[in-house]
Parts: structure tokens; C-alpha cells; sequence
């Protein structure tokens, strides 16, 4: 008996194709989340992307001048309170210019003490023996001149020796009065505009000592507010620069901040006073709840993307500031999924 091998054949491959349709036509279940969604607890919400932030925003302490590190004195997670000791940088160069500077000042100030004590007691006996001196000098001119003026023959001198001791005795005068005002000028002491003009050059030289130490003092950089220092970016002898990256980034943890992007087309849908929930990324179960702070007044194009295929990159966002009890598991630069009682939709 033959059998029909072609009609088997087509008959198979129909049952196959029958199999394999209804197969493919199943449906496929759901994968289960790897992580559970958070769950709202208000029936009408705004969700937006949130990082978690010191109180009253991160501090940078940035380096006041380049220079290289010569000791940092905190590490990250120390708790600073203000003016204490962050970072110093190399302070040589500092340390002898307030040196020259305070030698220039002590000069200064010695020169205004020598003109304040003005004269030297020793001076005193000299200008008074030159007065003494040329007093006798006029006196013996003054003889000389009267024993010619005396003389009953006039011929008995030279017209030469007459004018020889007449100008002798107007020499010797001139000789007292001259010594007698120098006598005079250095009793008075100093003159007023010699002292005025050394005060000046004093507090010019006091001035440039000031600025010395300035100088050298902000070389030591100090908290300028009291916090947890949150990062340590420079290490010693590392070069900081002035207008780069901060070395020292400092925040407020006593209390737990967020700062949320919502878009702006829910933006209008937010209140102030309004509450939220931040929910931790990959663990719904660590949440914290938030109180309003305030609106940051300055729509700004939105930075943290997701990259689903609906975002655009030129979306605005309104920054929302939360507060509220500081979390041990939400920590300063943590993302987290926030969603904020709104109103609801029209």
C-alpha cells in the first residue's frame, strides 16, 4: 500500500503552523518591578526630581589666592563651627613680607620719637657756648671800634683800618644773631609740619604692616559658617586655584533640605504651604516628609534629565525648597523621587 507523503507533509507543517500561532498569541505577563514604585499619599500630586542639599544650600570655601596647600586641617564628615582652621596655603612669601613691613614701621615710629624728643640735652651746652663765644667776639670788635672812634687825630689810622674794624664789629653781630637764632630754633624743639609729616610716613608704614598680616591671615582659610564639611577636593601640595574648583565644600546637616525641579507646566498647579514626600531611589520604604521653605524666584532650564523619549532638553523648571527632619539615609547630593500635594487638574 503506498502513503500519500506530500499530503502528510503539508498536513504536519499546518498543524505546526496552527501550534505556533496560538502560542504567539498568548499573552505575555508583567515583569514584576524590581523595586515597588513610591506610593502617593495625597490624591492629587506633582512629582519631580529632588537633591538632597545642605541647609541653606552648600558652602564652597574656594582658596582666596593660587598658591600651594601646606596643611589641610579637616576631613570629610568633620563638624566645623566658624573660624575654625579649614586649609592653609603656603605662607613663605607672607611671612617675610610682614617681616620687612614691620621693620619699615619700627623705623618709622623711632624716627617720630627722635623728632618728638628733639633737642638732644647734649646740644643744648654747644649752641650756648657758640652764643657765648660769639658775644665775646662782638664785645672785643666793639672795643676795637670804640678806641678808633676815640682817637682825637683821625689821621692816626688808615682809612683802610677804620673800615677793616668797622666791618669786624657789623661781622660779629651778624655772627650773634645767627647763632643766637640757631640757639632759639633748636630749644623750640621740632617744627610742627616735620612731625605731621613723620605721623604720615608712620601710619603709611603701620598701614603696609596691616596689609602684610592680611595677607598672610587669609592664607589660613577658616569656616565662614559653622557645619559638617561635606567634601575634601585638595590634599597637601596640591596646587588651589582662585578661580577654580572649591577645595572645601561645607553645609548645615542639622536638618534635612531639597531642592525639587517641577516642570513647568505643573508648576502653576503648586502652592506655597504646600507638603511632599521624598522617597529614596531604589528603596521606597526610606522616606522622609517635607515642609514648604519657598520658591526660588528664577525659572531655570531643567538640568537633571531622565532620558525617556518624551523629555526635551529645552524644559524650564521651578525650583521648589523643601524642609524638613534630618534622615541618616538621605545624604547631601542624593537624588530622590519627590511628589507634592497640588491641585487637581481642570
Amino acid at each position: 500500500m503506498r502513503i500519500p507523503l506530500l499530503p502528510l507533509i503539508a498536513a504536519l507543517g499546518l498543524a505546526f503552523a496552527i501550534w505556533r500561532v496560538a502560542v504567539a498569541v498568548q499573552p505575555t505577563p508583567a515583569a514584576a518591578p524590581a523595586v515597588e514604585p513610591p506610593v502617593s499619599p495625597f490624591s492629587h500630586h506633582v512629582a519631580g526630581a529632588g537633591m538632597v542639599e545642605a541647609l541653606g544650600e552648600n558652602t564652597s570655601v574656594a582658596a582666596p589666592v593660587n598658591g600651594v596647600v601646606e596643611t589641610v586641617a579637616v576631613t570629610a564628615g568633620t563638624v566645623v563651627a566658624a573660624g575654625d582652621l579649614l586649609f592653609i596655603l603656603d605662607r613663605r612669601a607672607a611671612k617675610a613680607a610682614v617681616e620687612v613691613a614691620a621693620a619699615e614701621a619700627a623705623a618709622a615710629g623711632q624716627r617720630q620719637v627722635r623728632l618728638k624728643t628733639m633737642p638732644r640735652p647734649e646740644d643744648l651746652p654747644v649752641a650756648a657756648a657758640k652764643v657765648a663765644e660769639a658775644a665775646a667776639a662782638v664785645a672785643d670788635a666793639e672795643i676795637a671800634w670804640n678806641a678808633t672812634a676815640a682817637l682825637a687825630d683821625p689821621a692816626a689810622l688808615s682809612r683802610e683800618e677804620r673800615s677793616r674794624r668797622e666791618q669786624a664789629l657789623a661781622a660779629a653781630r651778624s655772627r650773634l644773631a645767627a647763632v643766637t637764632a640757631e640757639q632759639q630754633r633748636l630749644t623750640a624743639g621740632t617744627w610742627a609740619p616735620e612731625l605731621a609729616v613723620s605721623a604720615a610716613e608712620l601710619a603709611a608704614a603701620q598701614a603696609r604692616l596691616d596689609q602684610a598680616k592680611t595677607e598672610l591671615e587669609i592664607l589660613s582659610v577658616r569656616a565662614p559658617v559653622p557645619g559638617t564639611v561635606l567634601a575634601v577636593r585638595v590634599r597637601a601640595g596640591e596646587r588651589a586655584e582662585a578661580g577654580g574648583v572649591a577645595p572645601i565644600l561645607l553645609g548645615d546637616l542639622s536638618r534635612l533640605q531639597v531642592r525639587v525641579d517641577v516642570d513647568e507646566n505643573d508648576a502653576w498647579r503648586i502652592r506655597p504651604g504646600a507638603k511632599a514626600r521624598a522617597t529614596a531611589r531604589g528603596n521606597p520604604v526610606i522616606a522622609a516628609d517635607l515642609a514648604f521653605l519657598r520658591f526660588e524666584p528664577f525659572v531655570v532650564p531643567k538640568k537633571s534629565l531622565t532620558g525617556e523619549a518624551t523629555e526635551r532638553v529645552d524644559t524650564r523648571v521651578l525650583q521648589v525648597i523643601f524642609t524638613g527632619e534630618r534622615s541618616a539615609q538621605l545624604r547631601p547630593g542624593q537624588l530622590v523621587d519627590v511628589v507634592i500635594a497640588a491641585d487637581p487638574l481642570p
